[in-house]
């Protein structure tokens, strides 16, 4: 149930938001900062030239101009309104104000997914009090990637992905942002595969050898939530990423949503992939599918591990403020007439579902591990019950944790995922 996303949502997710969620994984930034103090209250153009060189429609480059003020805190950002993706050279600008505390301005670009970026001719103009504009050259060496002491900073470069200054085939000397390497998980044409089955197409991407180990979302998310995860679980284990039904590229036919309708499509998907017998891995939403394939089918699944599962939704499991904001968000969208959107139904979902008894749980026989965070949605005396009626099931309740914690503290997740997979005792 991962209210975070879900409650955020109205009609499409933009390409932005998305993005959003991992983007160290696929977003590479260069920029150049300038103290900025002297020209408060003024205004500002950034121009530069740039091209793509990238074949995905997902894929583009922006450019981008961040500020600070009072208390240092971020005040204000603006980058080009549609992706740079043409492949000759053309000009692109961004024009604004600057804010009358701003201290220092960060100005360069960001690329998304893979491919190889091109820039030349920065231009940072200002304006001054007295109503001129002072023209300030900016050298393509003079951008950096990683500079501290910015709370602009978001920015570390993916593996395999390089920021220079390199010469071409035209015997220019652009700044190159070269992420042709890179690896986007749900994006990834090499691991990539789609499958029919229940009227619905699911794409997933499959990494590493060894006993499968299914990876199941949450709401609103999709394969690429678990960036954090996938390359360390693949050094062991096949792992198989799904996008669930109408979710990430996955498609959907209308069918009533329900957490029992996402288990029989994930029990078809691997009998379809010819497995016998699985582990899965459940987050948020995945969680609660997981459950509820461990009790539908427990000849199927090896091992379970689920991270921040529910079985009702009432006022003993989930806080009551989440609630309060997810009917603020539903009479939003009923307002708006987006009540039949698959994103608004996504909301019922989490409103209305899961219902789940506990005394059902005894069916599950596999070993389980049940993960929460100490700060997650439901109240701890809910996952504890979850862990009691499971025979045999380990509870890990992350300290300071919260339902993020995949991608908040992936490397304590991660771990501990390992352990129970591999029979170690769970700390």
């Amino acid at each position: 149930m991962n209210y975070s996303i879900a409650l955020l949502i109205i009609g499409i997710l933009s390409v932005q938001y998305t993005l959003a969620q991992n983007p160290k994984d696929y977003i590479s930034g260069f920029f150049y900062k300038m103290d900025i103090s002297a020209y408060q209250g003024g205004e500002y153009q950034f121009t530069a030239r740039a091209k793509s060189d990238t074949l995905s429609p997902n894929a583009g480059s922006y450019l981008y101009v961040r500020m600070d003020g009072e208390k240092d805190n971020l005040l204000s950002y603006q980058g080009s309104e549609t992706p740079i993706q043409k492949h000759q050279w053309e000009t692109y600008s961004i024009r604004g104000k600057i804010n009358k505390k701003a201290k220092s301005i960060l100005v360069g670009g960001q690329c998304l997914f893979q491919g190889k970026y091109f820039f030349d001719d920065f231009v940072l103009k200002v304006r001054t009090k007295n109503g001129s504009w002072k023209d300030f050259n900016l050298p393509n060496s003079d951008f950096g990637v990683n500079q501290k002491n910015h709370t602009s900073q978001r920015f570390t470069l993916p593996e395999q992905c390089t920021v220079s200054v390199q010469e071409i085939a035209d015997k220019t000397k652009p700044l190159v942002v070269d992420a042709s390497q890179i690896i986007v998980h749900g994006f990834n044409d090499q691991a990539g595969k789609y499958l029919t089955c229940r009227n619905v197409t699911f794409y997933y991407e499959t990494y590493g050898e060894g006993e499968p180990l299914l990876l199941l979302h949450g709401n609103a998310q999709s394969i690429k939530d678990y960036a954090a995860q996938i390359p360390v679980l693949a050094k062991k284990y096949k792992v198989i990423a799904v996008d669930t039904r109408g979710h990430g590229k996955s498609t959907e036919d209308g069918t009533p949503l329900s957490y029992n309708l996402f288990a029989e499509d994930m029990l078809a998907f691997i009998d379809h992939l010819k497995i016998e017998k699985v582990n899965v891995l459940g987050w948020s939403d995945g969680g609660n599918t997981a459950l509820i394939m461990a009790m539908k089918a427990p000849e199927k699944i090896n091992k379970l591990a689920v991270m921040g599962a529910n079985l009702y939704n009432d006022k003993t499991s989930v806080l009551p403020e989440i609630n309060s904001q997810l009917r603020k968000r539903i009479k939003v969208i009923e307002k708006k007439n987006l009540a039949d959107t698959f994103e608004g139904r996504l909301l019922y979902l989490l409103r209305d579902e899961p219902n789940i008894n506990p005394e059902d749980l005894t069916k599950i026989d596999c070993p389980t591990l049940v993960m929460v965070g100490e700060n997650d949605y439901f109240f701890k005396s809910h996952t504890r019950l979850i862990a009691e009626k499971i025979n045999n099931a380990q509870l890990v309740v992350f300290v300071d944790g919260t339902h993020e914690e995949p991608i908040k503290n992936p490397d304590r997740f991660n771990a501990t995922v390992l352990s129970f997979l591999e029979e170690k005792k769970v700390n």
